[in-house]
């Protein structure tokens, strides 16, 4: 990032003699001095235009026109434009010293007298240039939903922490928010780079541990998941703003960023420690999402994390094995997810538990009805959605760069938490979602098992079930069996989650514990209800029953 500055010097006469036909400069920024002399004939421009300052890692230029005269007496004359002659500067507005001071001094060379003039120019590079928001960010800034004046989104949502003094969190989200904008306004230069990372891990991990005690507050009553989403975008545009953030290099930026992230999603904090011999159970939500159908939304299952983070599920009688629960929150953001078509956050956050830390992986998102699907077979394909930051993918593969099946199967205890008919659930009933959708590769021919809301555990391929004879041979973890088409020659276009990034951490998690040898580990994606239609606010009660009815689920899966 540098500030380019054209220093255009003009020879001239004066008193009828030519003056300026040699020109002495000395440049100095950041403690460098650069010393040259110019000569300038009158009416032929000098062709040699060169680059005489430039700091290292200079990059967007920044240009400033800058018209240099003679002088007599530090009098700056009129310019009369009789010769020409540009010289380009480049400062660093990141370095210590944001100042560029040019001296020129012009003289008559007709008598070798030089008779000197002397004019100095102090240069403003002002730092780096306002951050602007991206697609996602820019959402926080837009007009508020609610009636106050000139309040935005961000500042609307944050405010809606009415917790008050909580056990392990006792301030308030907007008091914690001011407390970072504070903080790192304090860290000026590039040696607090250090101080900066600290304080955006420490800051990341007050605004996670809010939310989880507003959520777990008075039985779930006032759990809001959109208190945390707003308070960490408007965090971290304060950090993108900051001079540190701007001057850092690419690698530097991405991690500051991604420190902030990891603290206040939870990724690197999940502490199994306290679980003893309960079994261990790994929960995971969302983001709210769908901002531009309504603003108010929330996503019932990033309250749910938020809710059963360090809950311990005693056991009783009924249940006589106990459950100790850690969570984590993802983005709806499809650059997290993959990177350069390979392993992204969810393989890098969930796969330590994959490998013998976890008894259960339950990762759960918001569906589109009011009722709770067990998804069955995740898939490999990803379908159109627009994420969080206006992005849509192309139609394809989930890490097509990755070993992997087109797809896996659930491996949770679906006989346990599926009940016998979900219908004899008067609010929110429970379904087991089949549904799968390939096609053959060699001849593009799609097939079509549209069983999305089974009611009852039983799966659609067993001899009692009233599709078994259509759907025998015919079901994904069977395709080994047909010929044609074998399990090879098939190639996923739907799964029972849909294709969206619901589906895909299913997939991936899936994925990792089957290569990873733990091929029976009970996991699987929990769908939950869609409980604000377009335009309606958060209904707190059934946010409430919701994350009872997944506490409820869990007990049940671990016994």
């Amino acid at each position: 990032m540098a500030t380019d500055i054209t220093l255009k010097l003009t020879a001239i006469n004066y008193g009828g003699k030519s003056i300026g036909r040699e020109w002495d400069f000395v440049i100095k920024a950041n403690k460098t001095e650069t010393k040259f002399s110019r000569n300038l004939t009158p009416g032929m421009p000098n062709p040699e235009d060169r680059e005489v300052f430039k700091e290292t890692g200079a990059t967007s230029p920044v240009p400033v026109s800058v018209m240099v005269t003679a002088v007599e007496k530090d009098k700056v004359m009129n310019d009369t434009g009789t010769a020409t002659q540009s010289f380009t500067l480049s400062a660093d507005p990141c370095a210590a010293s944001k100042d560029l001071e040019v001296k020129v001094s012009v003289f008559e060379d007709d008598d070798k007298k030089k008779d000197e003039a002397m004019l100095t120019f102090i240069f403003k590079t002002n730092g780096p240039p306002p951050y602007q928001r991206n697609y996602e960010e820019q959402k926080g800034v837009d007009p508020s939903p609610g009636p106050k004046k000139n309040q935005t989104t961000e500042d609307f949502f944050i405010v809606k922490d009415r917790g008050g003094a909580l056990p392990g969190a006792p301030d308030r989200m907007n008091k914690i928010v001011k407390e970072y904008q504070k903080a790192i306004d304090q860290i000026q230069n590039q040696g607090g780079q250090g101080a900066f990372m600290q304080t955006n891990t420490d800051f990341g991990r007050k605004i996670l541990a809010r939310a989880r005690a507003m959520a777990r507050a008075n039985d779930f009553a006032i759990g809001d998941d959109r208190v945390l989403y707003w308070a960490r975008l408007k965090m971290i545009v304060a950090l993108k703003s900051h001079p540190i953030y701007a001057c850092a290099s690419a690698t530097t930026r991405d991690q500051l960023v991604r420190d902030f992230e990891e603290a206040s999603r939870g990724y690197k904090a999940v502490d199994f420690g306290p679980a003893g011999s309960m079994a261990k159970v790994l929960v995971t939500g969302f983001d709210p999402f769908e901002f531009n159908f309504n603003i108010r939304q929330s996503n019932p299952s990033g309250a749910i994390s938020l809710a059963l983070h360090g809950l311990t599920i005693a056991p009783n009688a009924k249940f006589p094995k106990g459950a100790y629960i850690q969570s984590m929150i993802f983005p709806v953001r499809y650059r997290d997810f993959q990177q350069d078509k390979g392993p992204g956050i969810v393989e890098e956050a969930i796969s330590p538990f994959v490998n013998g830390a976890v008894d259960l992986i339950l990762t759960c998102s918001q569906t589109g009805k009011a009722q709770f699907e067990v998804d069955r077979f995740p898939s490999r394909f990803r379908g159109l959605g627009d994420d969080n930051e206006g992005v849509t993918q192309a139609a394809g593969q989930i890490s097509s760069g990755l070993p992997g099946d087109e797809f896996y199967e659930t491996t949770l205890p679906v006989d346990k938490i599926v009940p016998a008919s979900g219908k004899n659930f008067a609010k929110y009933p429970i379904y087991f979602d089949q549904e799968f959708k390939y096609a053959d590769k060699t001849n593009g021919a799609v097939s079509s098992f549209p069983e999305k809301f089974v009611d009852g555990p039983q799966k659609v391929e067993e001899a009692s079930h009233p599709l078994h004879a259509m759907l025998k041979g015919k079901v994904p973890s069977e395709l080994d069996n047909i010929n044609p088409p074998l399990k090879s020659n098939i190639m996923a276009s739907l799964g029972s989650g849909g294709d969206y990034l619901s589906n895909e951490i299913h997939y991936r998690v899936s994925r990792m514990r089957t290569l990873g040898g733990k091929p029976t580990l009970p996991s699987g994606h929990y769908h939950v209800p869609f409980l604000q239609p377009t335009g309606t606010d958060l209904n707190k009660t059934k946010t409430a029953t919701v994350i009872k009815r997944v506490r409820d689920t869990i007990q049940k899966a671990v016994n």
